[in-house]
């Protein structure tokens, strides 16, 4: 098995990416776990001894050899910590994959919640430990690299149908759901395409089959993928891959993305929409899939592009990605879709609510409530680099939101609730923090890109007050 993708070799490869993108897949181990620890526990040290010596020089600099020789130290021992784990994880991988032992070791996860009353969904797991995570890893990527997926951001995808929406002539757009998507996969039909493509090997194949046939055993199924593995998304993409490709080919069509089964398309006319949806049909059910005909949207516009005077079926403003599209006068408007939009108002107002139910007493002190207001406001109101990224991924009210158009009345909405809930408040807040409050504005933060920064044990107490909200 050394040459093959599961070998020490490759899975420490593989360790080490993800390692770089901010992400060590052998911190599961606990002693792999210590050694990091044990190197921030040096690195807090140090930085706390500097400030005790600040203004000596000789002190500093006898201080800094020190650290650096003790660095070097715990991370060649953190380092020996991980190329062990990998080679225990690999070596019992060998053995329960070689003695026809393995298994996923998949069961029941929590159910999330769906839009809708009494809405869920079944997500499922695999254990943690090296010995099922890095292949899990890997099968992941080697079924990725097979579909030739090209990952695109969301505000790239966003950027490029605002372009193909800003036309000055008749066009027509199709918003398309699969229904039940994850759980109508045929297992017969996504092991055939994986058989049938070079670029998959024999062990890969493997692994695919027994994480399905784990799924078959517990869900009594047939169809589907286990959803809250990752596994099941690299799948579900691979089995639509070719679809994908055939449906950006066809005449007519100027766009195409596909998140998931949310399928956006637009098309230079109302004569195409029409071959391209009788396609698209043919192309689901050749696949064993079938379209949510109750989401479905159909625009076809006016001669100019605008969508007054245009033909729409199931409502007549197009919401993808996040965002809320429409064009009443010739000029695409960019706005946040709706129920995003109704989230942050809704975060806003638990973000009050938290400090109304547990806020000042005269009785006793605040405990500081009145800071943790503030940085929720500013969290909400700010933008944010992801902790433990190297890829400097950042979010927040302008980076999630930079496609939305200059000078949106909904950043104003925002700040209007805000004032709303100062004003409501008012009675119970000091002067003090008031005024620090009247200083965060939505707009300013989109306008401005400002960035809020915080450690992570204070951003998990900012965001506990709603979890439960998108």
């Amino acid at each position: 098995m050394s040459s093959l993708p599961y070998s020490v070799d490759a899975l420490t490869r593989l360790s080490a990416r993800k390692s770089r993108k901010g992400h060590d897949p052998t911190r599961i181990d606990p002693g792999v776990d210590l050694c990091f620890e044990t190197l921030s526990k040096s690195r807090e040290l140090y930085r706390s001894n500097r400030k005790l010596h600040a203004g000596d020089d000789a002190a500093l600099e006898n201080l800094k050899k020190k650290y650096e020789k003790r660095r070097k130290k715990l991370r060649k021992k953190r380092d020996v910590a991980i190329q062990s784990a990998i080679e225990n994880g690999v070596t019992d991988f060998e053995k329960s994959l070689s003695g026809g032992a393995f298994s996923w070791g998949l069961k029941a996860g929590p159910e999330l919640a769906k839009p809708g009353p009494g809405a869920s969904r079944q997500t499922f797991q695999i254990p943690s430990e090296l010995g099922h995570s890095l292949p899990h890893l890997q099968v992941s990527a080697v079924v990725r690299k097979a579909a030739k997926l090209t990952p695109q951001s969301r505000n790239s995808v966003v950027r490029a149908l605002q372009q193909s929406l800003r036309r000055y002539y008749g066009h027509s757009i199709l918003k398309l759901d699969i229904q039940d998507f994850f759980g109508s996969i045929p297992h017969e039909k996504l092991l055939t395409k994986l058989g049938s493509n070079g670029a998959i090997d024999s062990i890969s194949l493997t692994l695919v089959s027994k994480l399905l046939e784990n799924f078959r055993r517990i869900a009594g199924v047939s169809s589907g993928v286990p959803q809250g593995v990752g596994l099941s998304s690299q799948l579900a993409e691979f089995y639509l891959s070719d679809f994908d490709r055939t449906i950006r080919s066809f005449e007519g069509v100027t766009f195409y993305s596909r998140y998931v089964d949310d399928i956006v398309i637009v098309i230079d006319s109302p004569e195409n929409r029409a071959l391209v949806d009788t396609k698209i049909g043919f192309e689901l059910a050749s696949l064993q899939l079938v379209e949510n005909a109750r989401k479905r949207q159909e625009f076809d516009t006016a001669e100019d592009g605008s969508y007054a005077g245009g033909r729409f079926s199931n409502g007549d403003q197009l919401e993808y990605l996040g965002y809320r599209f429409s064009n009443e006068t010739k000029k695409l408007s960019t706005m946040i879709s709706d129920r995003r939009m109704a989230a942050r108002k809704k975060r806003i107002e638990l973000a009050f609510q938290s400090w109304s139910k547990h806020g000042p007493d005269p009785r006793r002190p605040n405990h500081g409530l009145d800071a943790l207001l503030v940085d929720r406001l500013r969290y909400l109101a700010g933008n944010l680099r992801l902790r433990h990224s190297k890829s400097n991924v950042v979010v927040g009210i302008y980076f999630s939101n930079s496609a939305l158009d200059v000078g949106s009345s909904q950043l104003s909405e925002l700040d209007a609730i805000l004032a709303r809930l100062v004003t409501a408040t008012r009675v119970r807040m000091t002067s003090e923090l008031r005024k620090r409050i009247e200083q965060i504005s939505f707009e300013e933060g989109f306008r401005e890109k400002t960035f809020f920064r915080a450690k992570q044990p204070r951003i998990d107490r900012i965001v506990a007050c709603w979890r439960s909200t998108l």
